[in-house]
């Protein structure tokens, strides 16, 4: 099975976000976030892709096993914390950091540590409050039988 948590950080400002638009920027992700590195480690994150769009901005973690997780808010600074269950720390979660873009309109920085021996923390600080919002998508059609499944998170303001 392959794995995805998505994260979309959007403010509540009405972009005119059509519902085509939306499945276009999911589709891009999905096919942008594809990798078959790290495939060995069943309960590991394979890849991080951060990805800043002007509307919103999209972390994604990739794990070959659909990833169980929590997540929470806090405030001053705003952030959100997510603990992600059954993974070790390596140095593909260690890479987030340098993946976000100073220009970013919603990311501030990102980090990553071992909470306790089965769970990681990723804390990602934001530049603006936003309303998170996580999902979860089956594999596309074509990549059932290869890759399995994939979980999806995001975050919406």
């Amino acid at each position: 099975m392959f794995g995805f948590l998505f994260w979309d950080c959007m403010t509540n400002s009405n972009h005119n976000l059509t519902r085509r638009r939306l499945l276009q920027g999911a589709a891009a992700t999905w096919f942008l976030s594809v990798s078959r590195v790290g495939f060995a480690a069943s309960s590991q994150v394979i890849a991080v892709r951060v990805w800043p769009a002007s509307t919103y901005t999209r972390v994604t973690l990739e794990s070959k096993v659909p990833l169980k997780y929590k997540q929470f808010a806090l405030t001053n600074p705003n952030r959100i914390v997510v603990d992600i269950e059954g993974v070790h720390l390596n140095s593909v979660l260690k890479g987030i950091s340098s993946q976000v873009q100073s220009g970013d309109p919603y990311l501030k920085t990102a980090r990553v540590g071992q909470f306790d021996k089965n769970t990681v923390r990723l804390v990602l600080e934001l530049k603006q409050e936003i309303s998170p919002k996580l999902f979860t998508l089956a594999p596309f059609a074509e990549f059932k039988k290869p890759l399995g499944g994939r979980s999806v998170s995001g975050t919406r303001h």
